[in-house]
């Protein structure tokens, strides 16, 4: 009996499905559907192509807008202007990613460390305690230590440790004058102590000789100065065999101070070596050897030019050029009262042809903290110390002096000792960087008696050093940017903050300390009493916000008589970006007696302006109580918090108009910011910080906090499993009244460690999971709403935005393709061949940032991707309408839809399960019609005016499209359908809309019992 032919309509109004099993997906979801929205109920409409519109320049890593501006941060900041269709370099602004973790603590100083992290991940680091060297061995990603602390030999000193090879190899100096240097070598994969160490040579003439060691061509090379003024070489090659060593030079005079690198970029190493030869007169040589320690270059001696004397070195090499850095161990010059220690940090190049530049200092108040390291684009990098007795703080700078990032802030180790000469080792891995610093853990702050001058100041109490590891990123995507008074923060290394003029550290990286005063008893006004003077740094902003640092700690003078002249010693502000046009100003404010409020002595209309070429300013105060009265106040009079310079970051949010940072160095913590007022900065202050615990009641363990959200009148804090929420308006700007709540706890069964895919949406907040794609709604439940597109969830979501115009979220991946979420139909589909790296919302239109650093927009009504076409396509989930595996006959096929300029289609049919077609048709609609006059001979064609030339009729019921399909097999269980459009440029016509898609009508029949199997397949 023939079958009974039945219709089944499939109209497109759903969406992709990836969750279920693919041959059980319900009839009208896809299987895979790109290039395809959801603007019409039922209809599948072709996307919106993306124009480029500019090239930024290279380097770019993040797209982000300011007042409406595009902005492209990387490198540097880049403003675009469109009426130009020019990018403008605003400065540098580079991403710096910062993670921390304790290395080693006890109960006696800690001196003296370096580290190395081998290929495998796990670490080894060495240490002073005392006079006595130590090694440990740990776990470089989760801390574990693998070997305890351990003794090296006694007296052992200068300790270095290197990976090489399979091993880790301990380098230290031991004895008196002469000294021997030794080593010793741990295996990585077994770590255990070679039995005895083995010595290089006994005749160093003492410690300030020193020697250095640089692993390259995978051995490791050592180079000392020996009691006759001899330099020579050695290495140990990756089997652990030594050479014997080879003299390099014999100097006149004693050196010290050696830096020892290797130039890679060569086809073969260059091993360079520097060295301070005599500090009386500050002379420095540099040669240069193959890998074999054959000369190369003999050495070059040049002067320091006053940069002298040495505290440290190092170096680096690239393109047969060497840059040599050192430390200049300087104190506060005369007329300076007091001795007060504040390096600072130059450099100079030598050419493999001993060609020297000039040596230049490039940066004051810090010195050298590790040996220097090449990051991306060949920049050299090092970390650097900043010594004071309440701020010990370390900055990444690089080899020009710019400062990219802060850490350990008012808890570093400090400059490096005097008679110390060991500077940590960076390991690079995997594009990251590793080194060792000190860390005191706080134990009081500072009293700095801000609102009144009672009490004696009292300096900030610490605990022992310790030893920590930082892991740093240079250059990583991920910048996040928040737009608040009138200036644009990015997260990273440190706070940035661009006001449209240029990117500036945001606040400032240190308050004025170690101040000093001098009274002459002639040439002023003041009379007899007992003063206190602050100081603060202040600057002004392109919005005209006026941000202040911490005042300094109160200086007390008394004087007798009444025409005395206070001088006062004002340390500069020398690490700032804040310079050119519009530098910091140097306010000084005085309370008496007489007087007992803080006004502003110093000239509001003729600054003391900043000078980052100079160590410190001198102030004359000449004037009486009367001359300031009505003067700016300090702005903590009151109880007012004092500004801190934030720390570094890894995430931001807005809420309750306050910034919202997680700390980089303890992601416990969260900072948050004073209230923003109309005409006032963001102001940080270390005491507005929420502790989020990583444990939460019988939840166990949450981790560290990786992103914030704001959600109506909630924070929301993910961390990696879990979620938590606070509310709240917080504290007022004493730091009193604050009704921010402890952290709540939402769930630990999903959470998100991937700022850029969390987003706001009508229905809550979506965010990525290491469980797919999910949804935070407004009622705090979760739910996986990504579930269709779970295929996905190996891919990392690089940007996330809400489109406006549409009910559109697009998540960009770094495969390479858009997923988009329809929340009106609440359904998924693909856009694919949009290399997006980060995106942002620009002139109400998708924008984004390709890998080629080519800015492409959305635009409407332009279905080109640059120059590419859009093409839709699809696959049906597999048609049974027998059952899963009832026969069916498959007959023919409708698909209707709207033409709208040329196309071509290919329909492919794979059947009983086995998703590879069998069949393959092309539909070519006959809605075109050639361009007018484009036939061979002219009126050879249609009638004229038949044709608009662009294959459209004029009759719009001509822009119906209809297609009908045989199937070359029709008895089957299954069918599924691949639907895929193709432009055909033979036609002579642009690329266009092409067609809209309403849906299929499939005819079939449904045969009674099930399909036979084979007896291979039949059992029982």
């Amino acid at each position: 009996m023939a079958l009974q032919k039945q219709p089944i309509n499939i109209n497109f109004a759903k969406g992709l499905d990836t969750k279920t099993d693919p041959n059980q997906v319900q009839l009208g979801n896809f299987l895979s559907l790109t290039n395809s929205v959801f603007t019409t109920g039922g209809r599948l409409t072709k996307r919106n192509g993306f124009k480029q519109l500019t090239t930024a320049p290279a380097g770019q890593t993040t797209l982000t807008t300011f007042n409406d501006n595009l902005i492209a941060t990387g490198t540097d900041l880049q403003a675009y202007i469109p009426e130009l269709d020019k990018w403008y370099d605003k400065g540098t602004i580079q991403p710096v990613t910062i993670a921390t973790q304790p290395v080693s603590r006890s109960s006696a100083n800690q001196t003296n460390p370096d580290l190395i992290v081998s290929q495998s991940g796990i670490a080894c680091a060495v240490f002073l305690e005392g006079t006595e060297a130590y090694y440990q061995i740990f776990n470089s990603v989760t801390g574990q230590q693998v070997i305890n602390k351990t003794g090296l030999e006694s007296g052992a000193q200068n300790v270095r440790v290197f990976s090489l090879g399979a091993s880790f190899v301990i380098t230290y100096t031991v004895g008196t004058a002469p000294l021997s240097l030794k080593y010793i070598t741990i295996p990585v994969a077994t770590p255990t102590m070679s039995s005895s160490p083995t010595t290089i040579t006994s005749t160093i003439a003492n410690v300030a000789m020193g020697y250095d060691c640089v692993v390259a061509n995978n051995n490791l090379y050592f180079v000392w100065c020996d009691v006759g003024n001899t330099i020579e070489m050695t290495y140990l090659s990756a089997s652990l065999v030594l050479q014997s060593a080879v003299l390099i030079t014999t100097q006149s005079i004693a050196v010290r101070y050696f830096t020892l690198t290797a130039d890679t970029s060569t086809s073969t190493p260059v091993i360079w070596a520097a060295y301070e030869v005599d500090s009386g007169v500050g002379t420095m040589a540099a040669f240069a050897v193959s890998s074999t320690l054959v000369t190369i270059l003999a050495p070059v001696t040049f002067s320091m030019a006053g940069n002298k004397p040495v505290s440290a070195i190092t170096s680096a090499a690239s393109n047969n050029v060497l840059t040599i850095i050192w430390d200049v161990g300087a104190f506060y010059a005369s007329p300076y009262p007091v001795s007060v220690r504040t390096d600072h940090i130059a450099t100079v190049t030598v050419t493999i042809a001993g060609v020297v530049g000039t040596p230049t200092a490039v940066v004051r108040s810090i010195g050298l903290a590790s040996k220097a390291f090449i990051g991306p684009s060949g920049t050299i990098y090092a970390l650097a110390a900043y010594g004071s007795t309440n701020q010990p703080s370390y900055f990444v700078i690089d080899a020009s002096g710019n400062v990219y990032g802060r850490l350990a802030y008012s808890n570093g180790g400090g400059y490096l000792a005097s008679s110390k000469y060991v500077l940590p080792n960076v390991t690079t891995l995997n594009g990251s960087y590793y080194t060792a610093y000190l860390f005191q853990d706080l134990l009081a702050t500072t009293n700095k008696n801000t609102n009144n001058a009672s009490g004696t100041p009292v300096n900030s109490i610490y605990t022992q050093t310790g030893v920590n590891m930082v892991k740093l990123e240079i250059n990583a995507s991920g910048q996040y940017s928040s737009e608040i008074a009138n200036a644009l923060h990015l997260t990273g290394g440190q706070l940035w903050e661009y006001d449209g003029v240029k990117p500036v550290e945001h606040g400032f990286q240190v308050w004025p300390e170690d101040l000093q005063i001098t009274t002459s008893g002639t040439g002023g006004s003041i009379s007899a009493g007992t003063y206190f003077y602050q100081f603060t740094y202040e600057w002004t902003d392109n919005a005209g916000n006026i941000h202040r640092s911490a005042p300094s700690i109160p200086l007390q003078q008394t004087v007798t008589g009444s025409t005395n002249k206070n001088t006062i010693y004002v340390p500069t502000l020398r690490l700032t970006y804040k310079t050119d046009g519009n530098p910091v100003r140097i306010v000084g404010y005085r309370w008496s007696t007489n007087q007992q409020t803080y006004y502003q002595f110093t000239s509001i209309s003729s600054p003391v302006l900043n000078d980052t070429t100079v160590d410190f300013v001198v102030i004359q105060d000449t004037l009486n109580d009367s001359a300031i009265l009505g003067n700016n106040i300090l702005y903590t009079t009151g109880g007012v918090l004092e500004n801190i310079a934030a720390p570094a970051s890894t995430a931001s949010a807005m809420f309750k108009n306050r910034l919202f940072l997680i700390d980089a160095e303890d992601r416990n913590l969260l900072w948050y910011s004073k209230v923003v007022l109309e005409a006032t900065p963001v102001e940080f202050n270390d005491g507005l910080t929420l502790y989020i615990a990583p444990t939460t009641g019988t939840q166990g363990s949450t981790g560290p906090t990786l992103a914030i959200s704001s959600m109506d009148d909630k924070l929301i804090i993910f961390k990696k499993d879990a979620i938590y929420y606070i509310t709240g308006s917080g504290p007022d700007n004493t730091g009193a009244n604050n009704d921010f709540t402890d952290p709540i706890f939402i769930t630990s069964s999903v959470g998100s460690s991937n700022p850029n895919s969390i987003v706001l949406t009508q229905d809550g907040l979506m965010f990525q999971s290491d469980k797919g794609i999910w949804l935070l709604g407004r009622d705090l439940s979760t739910v996986y709403i990504g579930a269709q597109v779970e295929s996905f969830n190996s891919q990392v979501i690089e940007s996330a935005q809400v489109i406006p115009g549409t009910t559109q979220v697009r998540f960009t991946l770094d495969n390479n393709v858009i997923l988009m979420y329809d929340y009106f139909y609440r359904q998924w589909g693909t856009f694919t061949s949009l290399y997006a790296i980060s995106s942002t919302i620009y002139n109400g239109l998708h924008t984004y940032l390709n890998k080629y650093s080519a800015v492409l927009q959305e635009s409407p009504g332009e279905y080109l991707d640059g120059s590419a076409p859009v093409l839709m396509s699809f696959t049906t989930s597999w048609i049974n309408v027998g059952g899963l595996q009832g026969f069916e006959r498959f007959y023919f096929m409708y698909l209707l839809g709207t033409y709208y300029t040329p196309f071509t289609l290919t329909a492919q049919i794979a059947y009983n399960y086995n998703p590879n077609p069998i069949q393959s048709v092309k539909i070519l609609p006959t809605e075109y019609s050639k361009p007018w006059g484009d036939e061979p001979q002219w009126g050879g064609g249609s009638n004229w005016g038949g044709g608009q030339g662009t294959g459209a009729s004029s009759d719009s019921s001509a822009n119906v499209f209809s297609a009908r399909m045989f199937p070359s097999q029709q008895k089957c269980e299954s069918f599924l359908l691949i639907i895929n459009e193709y432009y055909d440029p033979s036609l002579g016509v642009a690329a266009g809309q092409g067609l809209s898609l309403s849906g299929l009508n499939l005819v079939v029949g449904v045969k009674r019992g099930f399909r036979t199997q084979r007896a291979a397949n039949s059992f029982g």
